[in-house]
């Protein structure tokens, strides 16, 4: 992969490290979403409730994110790469902190998936490739980015999930949020 001129390795380390992060933390988010509805503290669902309210919500930013897909290359283009990447962080990590605070309102559980999953959709439309990438390296630039986002798909389900079960579960057992 090669860069334009001017360009820096760790700008062409955005290419694979934005979805690489959004990944790692997004994939993490999205399957303890399912577990906290079924949290008697947050939101008392039955497994099947939970399902049902986790696949509404996903269809729910789905119809939100087709539009933002037709306009984020504008965004990035008003705002730069730069203000819009943070501010999609920014974003999925406020999203985050608020599922379990607008408990147990469903509809408040919703709008934040939403905002949430929106936050993977602009990562998505990484615009790193055609402004750090010579055009004869896209295809690989592209590669790569796949690359970061299998990889944070991978850690984030084979390692944060398990190891966040795994502290939930000696919490629970030692009886830390029991009052001991």
């Amino acid at each position: 992969m090669r860069g334009k001129p001017g360009v820096t390795i760790w700008n062409l380390l955005l290419v694979p490290g934005t979805l690489f992060f959004s990944l790692l933390s997004g994939a993490d988010v999205m399957q303890a979403m399912t577990q906290i509805l079924k949290n008697d503290a947050y939101y008392p669902c039955t497994t099947e409730e939970a399902g049902n309210i986790t696949a509404n919500s996903l269809t729910y930013a789905s119809g939100v994110a087709i539009p933002l897909v037709l306009v984020i290359g504008f965004l990035f283009d008003i705002f730069g790469r730069r203000l819009t990447t943070a501010a999609a962080f920014l974003t999925g990590a406020i999203a985050t902190f608020l599922i379990p605070v607008v408990a147990p309102s469903i509809i408040g559980y919703d709008i934040t998936r939403i905002l949430f999953v929106q936050t993977l959709v602009v990562m998505l439309s990484n615009p790193f490739i055609n402004d750090y990438v010579t055009v004869q390296s896209r295809g690989i630039a592209t590669g790569f980015q796949m690359i970061g986002l299998t990889m944070g798909n991978l850690i984030s389900v084979g390692g944060l999930f398990t190891l966040t079960e795994m502290i939930d579960d000696k919490i629970v057992s030692y009886g830390i949020l029991a009052g001991l």
